[in-house]
């Protein structure tokens, strides 16, 4: 980042003073000045907080008049200091309940989702429960630590279970029982983070003394995240709706449209018929957010999927057809944190656990139909690109990723059509 420079792992601001305004400053050609940090991430706010005042100060010295002598400025240069240091002195330091409220606030008119918001809550809350409530500019990198020390022994649902109601958090520690999962254990100390630095940008802290805090994984990503082999996915395709007519349309398609879109549920459950159309003689489904019930998770997952010939086979586009305007599978219900897709994720995990033993169901959902075409993307060595777009992954190449233009179907087709997964007669 401009204005940024490094010295013995210390991060400094260093800024160019205008030639026509260095007798404000003394004749000096350069404002230079260490941001007390070693951190990249804090430096670029404080550098980017650091930019924006002297943008403004370089603003407002342009319109000094030119009648006042180059002496009287630097007096009043020079007396700026300390009158800001008098205002800040006057100035209350928010404690960090009221820090909290204020990111709620803003997160709020931004239009954060409820759920959302309801994860920032909990886990700042937490924050406040554990670290006790001060002045927000008190916390130190000790504070952090001791945070994440009694973070990682707490169980789970602290706030739920009647066995911790009325307990400290350190008498909840010393019940020793199963404490929360990595992964909880990381967004938290992930939001926790991106709290202060909305803090640090937003002028309500000096610093953010919680990053870089995670704890690291024991396992390979690519192990967690659970696939389906090819004998999974052939019991999974003789559950009941494919043997006899299913009660509910999504009860079939459902299944089937994850396996080879490998979209997220709720994007699949959310569709509406106009999303189902051809775009230059390819069917295709639109996902998009184009209505009030429709989210999606990122700004990547706007895109359009190419229809596998095996769906269509199978009658999906004629199934479209022959509904009204509105939603494809309209006897889902709305949940206004959930979207449409809590309760086929539910469905579908009761029918897995009809076919597949607990060893071969062990770490898988739904979500592992995404995890299984991303994985046979890669084994077929389809290019990131295309396999990312397709997935509604950010393309994180600067050429394709911030200047490229959506890939035309046919391409995308092509993409598609290599899935090929023997399901039987579904």
């Amino acid at each position: 980042m401009r204005h940024l420079t490094k010295r013995n792992n210390t991060f400094y601001y260093q800024r160019r003073i205008p030639s026509h305004l260095q007798h404000h400053y003394q004749n000096a050609k350069v404002v230079r000045f260490s941001l007390h940090t070693t951190n990249p991430r804090e430096a670029v706010i404080l550098a980017t907080k650091h930019t924006a005042n002297y943008d403004r100060e370089f603003f407002q010295l342009q319109y000094i008049t030119l009648s006042q002598t180059p002496v009287v400025t630097n007096q009043f240069i020079a007396e700026r200091p300390q009158v800001k240091l008098q205002q800040q002195a006057k100035k209350k330091e928010p404690k960090l309940s009221e820090c909290i409220e204020l990111f709620m606030t803003a997160k709020t008119v931004d239009r954060v989702s409820p759920k959302a918001l309801a994860r920032y809550r909990s886990r700042l809350e937490l924050l406040l429960r554990i670290v006790k409530d001060k002045g927000i500019n008190s916390f130190t990198r000790d504070d952090a630590l001791s945070f994440k020390h009694q973070l990682v022994q707490l169980p789970p649902n602290i706030n739920n279970n009647p066995r911790y109601k009325g307990k400290t958090i350190k008498q909840i520690i010393a019940f020793g029982d199963k404490p929360i999962g990595i992964h909880t254990i990381n967004d938290t100390l992930k939001v926790v983070s991106g709290f202060f630095d909305w803090l640090v940008l937003n002028e309500k802290s000096d610093k953010n003394p919680f990053t870089k805090l995670q704890v690291r994984k024991e396992i390979k990503a690519s192990e967690e995240r659970r696939v389906f082999t090819r004998s999974d996915i052939k019991k999974l395709f003789t559950i009941e709706p494919y043997k006899t007519p299913p009660k509910e349309a999504w009860h079939y398609w459902i299944p089937l449209l994850g396996l080879y879109t490998g979209a997220r549920i709720n994007e699949l459950c959310q569709l509406y018929t106009d999303n189902i159309k051809q775009i230059d003689g390819v069917w295709c489904i639109s996902i998009n957010a184009d209505r009030p019930d429709q989210k999606l998770k990122t700004k990547a997952a706007f895109r359009n999927i190419p229809i596998h010939s095996k769906l269509i086979k199978l009658g999906f586009i004629d199934y479209v057809k022959s509904l009204p305007l509105g939603l494809v599978f309209p006897t889902l219900k709305y949940l206004p944190e959930d979207g449409y897709g809590k309760y086929p994720s539910k469905w579908f995990s009761i029918q897995r656990d009809k076919v597949l033993n607990k060893n071969e169901r062990y770490k898988k959902t739904f979500h592992s139909f995404r995890h299984t075409v991303a994985n046979e993307f890669k084994q077929l060595g389809v290019e990131y690109s295309p396999a990312s777009y397709l997935l509604g992954h950010t393309d994180e190449t600067m050429t394709y990723g911030r200047y490229g233009k959506d890939y035309k179907p046919r391409l995308l087709q092509e993409v598609i059509e290599r899935l090929d997964f023997d399901i039987g007669k579904p």
